[in-house]
């Protein structure tokens, strides 16, 4: 269903052969009866664009063609877009583009054989057969959600479950460490679901929760058995099923890649050399094993704690296919994140894809992909990534201030055309995460004020492109975290509650017992108090909340655009216009039926007031990161320093 073609010719634009461009196409099914395809030229050569399309099987004249003229999506650095949908009545067609030369010359036939001025010489490109099979199938729900992240051990603790555990909780505000554990778990995540209503989250993603001897979980010990200091299997079904009343899906992270040294299967290794019989699923140079020499692959380079599996032998394979299988049939859960994604063999993934989805159609499968994943984004193996360049793109704009305002409008103009549409629509576009510094943080080279408008212009980006905003746990809460483990704090939940965190809290049925641990280094002293504090765990008390953070407000303004407004959901990004001299960037949403534009976003990243560009009468301001709006504000008003303005067009549809 997706291919990409690269000219064989330079584009002769005259009876000389002057060089303009080396186009590249590329395709994919939509529907049973029609495809999306987009031809890439070089930025300013072509002006109108049109393709001629038929039946592979209907005779080559001019008049058994149809015609269907591809716009201007968007532009990059070097590029051009150019992007339609043509329809496909018998499942068959075959297609060559038109082009107009910006200068003039002589109209140019593009097709699989490359550039001439004779359309016969060019040939054709060919979807042979739009089977219901190949097509790009995606999770429809993943159009309207809001993902937020989840460190189980810093999200929120509840004392009666962490009381029949083991290990040795530090206060909830301590310093995060490599090695210490905080107390979070499952039953004080349920908990804390209708504070994530409140926000407009329907997608919950929880970094892993299975047996681990490490805060992180990356480790894993075993794929069955959940992490006794989350908690238990009913634990985990209840969150899901309160989350599912909720209309909130859960999403689980798992590593495929690699396990930890105290999985059954390493440890068998271990003990018996090469007569193990799982002496074969793993990368082991020579036996026995030895953490000290780590003769054997690893995650990243010599981490002996973490084997790397080998994902190529058909007992691996199948043991890690069933895990994936058992927790869908057992906990309802809604897809997988999948941690280093982009080391596992494509096979693999495609196999994972078949059995998933076979359990729940609607499955939606992440991977954790840092660089370009367009390899994996072909409709049979992920839905979605990590969407980490958009990070790159936002903080170098923003943050840090590397990127001038037009680079970066055609950077996101790139992030837009880099994968297929259903795919971006499920990629998961972040600010931060459990491996990276807070944005807060991040901006700490600016005076606070600044810092804060330049993480909310940050966010309005976020929130206003497709894909999956992802929100990592207390951003909306201006946590601050450099890099892991400091970014792995405990959730400050008296900046929603107003209490006074200091140690264990009470149980989600907000009762007035709580528990206080304190530890030193010899002893470990446990007493139970009466009060009427409320916890980090407990519903909110009757006494006045403090104001939430901005951040807040603005997350869950944006949640409800997003999932009231088609455009937000299946309408493209454009970029409308970019000044570096105003550092001014304009961007549009379009609707999804007629390519209208029916929401625009004016950013003023700069401590100057800038005129908005092209103000249009009818556009009425729904909202501003600097003013109250309602639907007679006028989107001509002037911007004020790093003010986000967001405007909607009633007409769109109508003109």
């Amino acid at each position: 269903i997706n291919a990409e073609y690269m000219g064989k010719n330079k584009l002769c634009c005259n009876s000389h052969s002057r060089e303009m461009f080396r186009p590249r196409v590329s395709h994919y099914a939509v529907t049973e009866l029609s495809a999306r395809i987009t031809v890439q030229s070089q930025r300013g050569s072509v002006k109108k664009c049109f393709v001629y399309h038929q039946d592979r099987y209907a005779p080559d004249t001019r008049h058994a063609f149809g015609v269907t003229e591809f716009f201007l999506a968007g532009s990059c650095d070097y590029y051009d877009y150019y992007q339609g949908v043509v329809s496909c009545p018998t499942r068959r067609v075959r297609y060559r583009f038109l082009l107009y030369p910006t200068d003039g010359t002589t109209a140019v036939w593009l097709g699989e054989d490359g550039t001439n001025t004779s359309a016969s010489a060019v040939g054709f490109f060919h979807l042979p057969y739009l089977t219901t099979r190949d097509l790009y199938a995606v999770p429809t729900w993943a159009s309207s959600a809001v993902c937020y992240q989840i460190f189980p051990d810093r999200f929120c603790r509840v004392a009666q479950h962490g009381e029949k555990n083991d290990r040795r909780f530090v206060p909830w505000h301590s310093t995060p460490t490599r090695d210490n554990f905080f107390g979070g778990n499952l039953v004080g995540i349920t908990s804390k679901l209708p504070y994530l209503h409140d926000l407009g989250i329907n997608m919950l993603y929880l970094t892993p929760i299975f047996h681990a001897p490490t805060n992180h979980k990356y480790d894993t010990q075993d794929y069955y058995a959940l992490d006794p200091a989350f908690g238990t299997l009913d634990d985990l079904k209840q969150l899901v099923r309160e989350a599912h009343t909720l209309h909130i899906k859960v999403v689980l992270d798992c590593v495929f890649n690699h396990c930890g040294d105290n999985f059954f299967a390493f440890r068998d290794v271990c003990l018996n050399g090469v007569a193990s019989k799982y002496a074969d699923w793993f990368h082991i140079h020579s036996f026995p094993p030895d953490p000290e020499k780590c003769n054997y692959e690893t995650f990243a380079v010599n981490i002996p704690s973490l084997p790397k599996l080998r994902t190529e032998n058909p007992e691996v394979r199948e043991y890690l296919l069933q895990v994936a299988e058992y927790w869908i049939r057992e906990a309802d859960i809604d897809g997988w994140r999948l941690d280093v994604a982009n080391e596992v063999d494509h096979h693999f993934w495609r196999m994972f894809r078949d059995r998933v989805r076979a359990v729940k159609s609607d499955a939606i499968i992440i991977g954790e992909i840092w660089h370009e994943a367009h390899e994996w984004l072909l409709g049979d193996q992920f839905d979605g990534v990590m969407n980490y360049k958009f990070r790159e793109a936002v903080l170098d704009f923003l943050v840090f201030e590397k990127l001038e305002a037009e680079t970066f409008a055609r950077r996101l103009t790139r992030l837009v055309m880099l994968y297929p549409e259903p795919a971006l629509r499920c990629c998961l576009n972040l600010l931060g995460s459990h491996d990276t510094d807070r944005i807060l943080s991040l901006c700490k080279n600016h005076d606070e004020s600044t810092a804060r408008a330049r993480v909310l212009l940050s966010v309005v980006v976020q929130m206003f492109m497709p894909g999956i905003p992802m929100i990592y746990y207390g951003d909306e809460l201006d946590m601050e975290g450099g890099a892991d483990p400091l970014c792995r704090g405990a959730m400050m939940w008296e900046r929603v509650y107003g209490e006074t965190v200091t140690a264990a809290s009470t149980s989600a049925a907000a009762t007035t017992t709580t528990t206080t641990t304190t530890t030193t280094t010899t002893t470990t002293t446990t007493t139970t108090t009466t009060t009427t504090s409320p916890s980090p765990s407990s519903s909110p008390s009757t006494s006045p909340a403090p104001e939430r953070p901005k951040l807040f407000e603005v997350y869950a303004t944006f949640t409800k655009f997003r999932k009231s407004h088609p455009a937000f959901q299946t309408g493209a990004l454009k970029v409308l216009h970019a000044c570096n001299v105003q550092n001014l960037v304009v961007l549009a949403r379009l609707s999804p039926d007629d390519n209208s534009e029916v929401f625009r976003l004016y950013l003023n990243c700069s401590a100057r007031r800038q005129h908005p560009w092209d103000p249009q009468s009818h556009h009425q301001t729904v909202w501003s990161s600097e003013t109250l709006c309602d639907a007679t504000s006028r989107s001509d008003v002037p911007l004020r320093p790093f003010e986000a303005r967001l405007c909607f067009n009633p007409l769109a549809g109508q003109q």
